[in-house]
């Protein structure tokens, strides 16, 4: 019986360690964030939050990359990237109430004739930069 103890035990434990993982971050203007497309992934950075908590629509432009001393120029070789904000990048909307999992959201489309967002395909987390195309295809 024991035993039976230590892995109920481990259960309940591990159950209260995934609900902590489940915490979403405290996204900020400035944050680092990835899109991804497939396979492919693209460095963001957040420029601007609107609405309240909870249901706020997260603004992101796409930031240049150039490689860096470690990248490798070889076809499958490693990828690693030095990240620079662009102003002018490419802008991605997220909304909050679009929580996917972790720290991650599906990215929404806006319609600038009437300005109301629709999901789109995607998805962006947060916390992280990567640049990284697939060099299968």
């Amino acid at each position: 019986m024991t035993n039976s103890t230590k892995i109920s035990d481990f259960i309940s434990n591990l159950v209260d360690t995934e609900l902590e993982l489940e915490g979403r971050l405290d996204i900020q203007v400035g944050m680092a964030a990835t899109r991804s497309s497939g396979s492919d992934s693209y460095p963001y950075t957040v420029t601007e939050i609107t609405g309240k908590k909870g249901n706020r629509t997260i603004t992101l432009k796409r930031d240049d990359h150039r490689p860096d001393g470690n990248h490798s120029f070889e076809y499958g070789g490693k990828q690693s990237y030095i990240y620079i904000p662009n102003p002018e990048g490419t802008e991605q909307y997220v909304q909050e109430k679009n929580w996917v999992h972790d720290n991650t959201y599906k990215v929404s489309f806006k319609n600038e004739e009437t300005g109301r967002f629709r999901k789109g395909h995607g998805y962006i987390h947060f916390g992280s930069r990567r640049y990284y195309q697939d060099p299968s295809f």
